[in-house]
């Protein structure tokens, strides 16, 4: 059973992570992250009063979490103090963005539940999504930060925002809409909840990872996690509806399927992130192996990460454009913590999906089989791209890594 309390912590931090509600009031997004990370800090310092001073067991799920956060960090303090010197502030105040890894600690000491976490997945979803809409009929002014060139159409006004919890509430909705437990209101509530986000995703935000993810989480789920007279009965009806809507819902992206097999030249965007690659691999390199770490992209502080976000680009022939570590998934993590912590990151990822996939594809009846399906199906999903996703070490994805390891734990021990 949901509890409407837990659902809104969880539902809360994500906001949060996006910069919800803060950028409504001018604030910029920068400073949600920072809130978010605050109050989970908070959470981690009664969770430690319990297990401290009460006795409270800690769970194998919270230890690894806190293992593999407190390597990142060995990183940074060997990166910043021994490779590159520099003074605490350029790289101890950017440590924040770890913090969202090690909401399994709070969660665990409010007792958040597997569901409550996927119903604040789905809420925060349909409330971005409608957000979406609304400015895509009537332009909001505070939504201007989360403004991207759109891939098809320079001109349109592309507002990208919780697109990864999109693609993620889209498989769940699409995955209990097929389950045979389910009354008519609930089908209602499901297919609706689809419509609007699939709007929102498909149509206006034009992000091609999640719509992709989106695509193939649900080709995974109806492949894998639907068994027997079902999904020859389901097969057929999805093949057609796909062919219905997919042309409709991904015209704009026909030009950029029909070049896929010259996608690195061909395609402006894809190109630039193998810039971005070359460019921080240089600097990988000269860490032997290490990893550079977590220091600051401010253009007030003199480190890598900053000097690359602010004039990278134009080393690289590529003018005001920056090179960030965001936009090259799995491989951000090799730089930012070496060789071990690539290793380290991939184990976290295989964990998260072996996990689910165990639960969900096991006999037996489980209450939320369907959700854990679903939430091991999309982050496969995610995993199939040139640059794979990356959940634990990039400052835009952390929050859902922490999530998903809570969700797994969850799963596998309630």
């Amino acid at each position: 059973m949901t509890r409407p309390r837990n659902v809104a912590i969880v539902a809360s931090l994500l906001f949060l992570a996006a910069g919800i509600p803060l950028t409504v009031f001018g604030l910029p997004m920068y400073v949600g992250p920072i809130v978010a990370a605050i109050l989970i800090a908070v959470g981690i310092a009664f969770r430690l009063a319990q297990i401290l001073l009460l006795g409270e067991k800690t769970t194998r799920w919270e230890l690894g979490m806190c293992i593999y956060v407190g390597y990142c960090i060995a990183v940074s303090l060997f990166s910043n103090t021994v490779l590159y010197p520099q003074s605490w502030d350029g790289w101890v105040p950017a440590l924040y963005v770890l913090m969202p890894l090690l909401v399994i600690l709070p969660f665990t000491m409010l007792d958040v539940a597997f569901i409550d976490g996927i119903d604040a997945i789905v809420l925060v979803a349909i409330a971005g999504s409608l957000l979406v809409i609304v400015d895509h009929i009537y332009p909001l002014a505070f939504l201007d930060q989360y403004r991207r060139v759109a891939v098809a159409d320079p001109d349109l006004r592309r507002i990208v925002l919780v697109k990864t919890e999109m693609a993620f509430a889209f498989v769940v909705s699409f995955a209990r809409l097929l389950d045979r437990r389910k009354t008519l209101t609930a089908v209602f509530r499901y297919a609706g909840s689809m419509i609007v986000i699939g709007f929102a995703l498909f149509v206006i935000s034009e992000g091609r990872l999640p719509i992709s993810a989106t695509v193939i989480g649900c080709a995974i789920y109806i492949v894998f996690f639907i068994h027997g007279k079902r999904k020859l009965a389901i097969v057929p009806i999805i093949s057609v509806l796909m062919v219905i809507i997919a042309p409709l819902a991904l015209e704009k992206y026909i030009d950029y399927v029909i070049a896929i097999g010259d996608l690195r030249q061909n395609d402006p965007s894809v190109s630039y992130r193998m810039t971005e690659y070359g460019y921080l691999k240089v600097l990988f390199d000269q860490t032997s192996g290490v990893g550079f770490g977590i220091m600051s992209q401010g253009g007030d502080h003199n480190t890598l990460l900053s000097f690359a976000a602010h004039y990278g680009g134009y080393l690289s022939g590529a003018g005001r454009l920056p090179v960030e570590l965001a936009d090259i998934g799995l491989f951000a993590a090799l730089f930012q913590f070496g060789y071990l912590g690539f290793i380290l990151v991939v184990c976290l990822t295989i964990t998260v999906i072996r996990t689910l996939w165990k639960i969900s594809r096991k006999g037996g009846p489980h209450p939320y089989k369907t959700e854990i399906g679903a939430l091991a199906a999309v982050t496969i999903a995610f995993l199939i791209s040139p640059l794979p996703m990356n959940f634990f070490s990039l400052d835009w994805t952390v929050q859902y890594g922490g999530l998903l390891w809570f969700l797994s734990s969850r799963a596998a021990t309630k």
